[in-house]
């Protein structure tokens, strides 16, 4: 999750020319529903409804940042 974080941040920073990452994911709530799916055997449905909980409260403490 930190090279996510870092390309954030590096879209912020004009002194920034370039960034070397490993392995940042493209869709994190995707990422989300397969941890929850394959390690947890959690189905979809309440995977989902989880990630939108999740996604509500950080919305409440940081209203720029979507996880999307």
């Amino acid at each position: 999750m930190g090279a996510v974080s870092s390309l954030m941040y590096a879209e912020l920073d004009p002194y920034l020319k370039a960034v070397v990452l490993d392995s940042p994911f493209s869709d994190f709530p995707l990422l989300c529903e397969e941890i929850l799916s394959n390690k947890f055997f959690m189905p979809g449905v309440i995977s989902n409804f989880l990630i939108s909980m999740a996604k509500s409260k950080i919305m409440d403490k940081v209203p720029n940042f979507d996880i999307e």
